[in-house]
């Protein structure tokens, strides 16, 4: 396990560090796949957690509709 401030051996951060928009799309479907497999584990609904969290608004904003610019 890497040192506390130190950088992770997580190939994913790698792809992120080295900006390969390929990869990190891999990496996320990755990440969305193991969300889902814990959510079915412990039970949590994504999309009622989700909506809970961010309802009907943006998450950055928090405006509805978004005014995001980027």
């Amino acid at each position: 396990m890497p040192e506390k401030g130190s950088r992770t051996s997580y190939p994913g951060a790698e792809a992120i560090r080295r900006e390969e928009p390929q990869n990190i799309g891999e990496e996320l479907a990755d990440g969305f796949a193991w969300m889902g497999a814990l959510a079915n584990l412990y039970g949590v609904d994504l999309e009622e957690a989700f909506l809970k969290k961010c309802p009907s608004v943006c998450f950055t904003c928090r405006q509805k509709p978004c005014v995001c610019t980027d």
